[in-house]
């Protein structure tokens, strides 16, 4: 195990570019060991923000990396962790990023294109938001990210895109626009579709819309479109 000693949001080691990241978070983690399995497999990078490696460690998930200003570390966790981490990235209590973000940073200098983040929600409802809000990050453009709970999935769609959802039918869909109007809105397989319409920010019209199929796709021309994927309890 490395530990290396940074203020500032870089890293030191070499790249390993694999295409796959997942971030695990001090928020609540309703995941169940063997659904953090199917997302922590070989070949993909597991990077724990400070407190989330206690997540980590309650779930059975191995870290590779651990960042974080460490003030939601125990020294326990630390020595329970120390034979499982290849590297720590500590950082001063006083910085400009949070702790996820910092571990987004890593991330992207890994080489990741897809980003799962687990614990970036429940508890203080300000992190909770910030943790929403990072998904608009420059350093995220054209990367896929994904915050997963155990029944939800948020994920922001930017520019002209497409993305197919899988679920059941009775899930819900929740449509929030980001900023500015989002244009040419094309919704399928679900309950209210859309045609090449427009949401505008401070309204809730994209609220709740409901699965009738196992597939649904969403097609946006032009703004920044959140999805909210709440799949129904079986």
């Amino acid at each position: 195990m490395t530990v290396y000693q940074d203020s500032t949001p870089k890293c030191h080691e070499e790249k390993r570019y694999l295409q796959t990241a997942v971030i695990v978070a001090n928020g609540d983690v309703f995941l169940s060991p063997d659904d953090c399995l199917e997302y922590c497999g070989s070949n993909i990078q597991v990077i724990a923000a400070d407190g989330g490696l206690q997540n980590c460690l309650r779930l059975g998930i191995q870290p590779d990396v651990l960042i974080g200003d460490m003030d939601s570390v125990s020294p326990e966790q630390l020595s329970q962790a120390k034979h499982i981490l290849k590297a720590i990235y500590p950082y001063p209590a006083r910085k400009e990023h949070t702790d996820l973000e910092l571990a987004i940073y890593h991330a992207i200098e890994q080489g990741a294109t897809e980003l799962i983040i687990l614990g970036a929600l429940g508890g203080r409802w300000d992190m909770s938001l910030s943790n929403i809000n990072l998904l608009m990050s420059p350093v995220l453009k054209e990367k896929t990210v994904r915050i997963i709970d155990r029944h939800i999935e948020i994920r922001l769609i930017t520019g002209s895109d497409t993305v197919s959802l899988s679920g059941a039918p009775g899930d819900l869909l929740t449509l929030i626009p980001f900023g500015q109007p989002v244009e040419g809105i094309t919704l399928s397989g679900l309950e209210y579709p859309l045609n090449n319409e427009t949401l505008l920010p401070g309204t809730t019209r994209g609220v709740s819309n409901v699965f009738k199929e196992k597939h649904v796709t969403i097609s946006v021309q032009k703004g920044l479109l959140l999805y909210i994927h709440t799949q129904v309890e079986p």
